[in-house]
């Protein structure tokens, strides 16, 4: 996917977003669904600490092509840390979501951003929040609802912060036995025209505006 969008975006934007967007848009397009799962839902087991949920490996949610809220986010991590991209869980009341590092100091993140809201700083790092069960609409409007997400429970003091890599010093990697089936990925020219239509409603939100400014 990331040879695919290569020179097909614009070097003033964040490339840790042009990545984001064009893995969200390809999971999206690969035919993913959000299912709750009807054994363990999240909402229900996060209210117990004796409850042991069912998480997916990322094979298996890609060889399903469906996940609740806890197996997407697990997917779509553990495809952003595969590129180098650090990422992190967030919790929410009944609810789990993602978010992933842009970077770039805090302070720089807010001059850059017209709604540095929409962003979370922790760890000395910008964040961006990304709902990912929001497939098939938008990277941006994924974005925009894990940002709403986040203030609400911040504003309530439920929220949960878990940096992936902090995480594994604490929980060791374990192997998934098998191969698993071949991942049929969409084609480059469809890929490339959703990404860009995408990139194209980013570009009209956050540089267009300070380049009429300027002007």
């Amino acid at each position: 996917v990331v040879g695919m969008i290569k020179d097909k975006g614009s070097k003033s934007i964040n490339k840790n977003i042009l990545t984001a967007m064009a893995l969200y848009e390809a999971i999206s397009l690969f035919g993913m669904s959000y299912v709750i799962d009807p054994t363990t839902p999240y909402a229900e087991f996060s209210e117990n600490k004796q409850a042991v949920d069912f998480l997916q490996f990322p094979r298996q949610t890609l060889d399903y092509r469906a996940g609740d809220c806890d197996d997407l986010s697990i997917l779509y991590n553990a495809l952003l840390e595969s590129i180098g991209i650090e990422t992190s869980f967030i919790t929410i009341p009944g609810h789990i979501l993602m978010a992933f590092s842009l970077d770039i100091r805090p302070e720089k993140a807010r001059k850059s951003f017209s709604k540095p809201d929409d962003l979370i700083f922790r760890e000395e790092k910008a964040w961006l929040p990304v709902e990912v069960t929001m497939l098939g609409n938008g990277f941006l409007k994924a974005w925009q609802t894990g940002a709403r997400q986040w203030r609400e429970a911040v504003s309530k003091k439920k929220e949960g912060f878990y940096p992936m890599h902090s995480a594994w010093k604490i929980y060791e990697p374990v192997g998934l036995p098998g191969t698993g089936g071949p991942v049929e990925l969409p084609g480059s020219d469809q890929l490339v025209s959703v990404y860009l239509a995408e990139l194209i409603k980013y570009i009209d939100r956050e540089i267009y505006p300070k380049v009429a400014s300027i002007r």
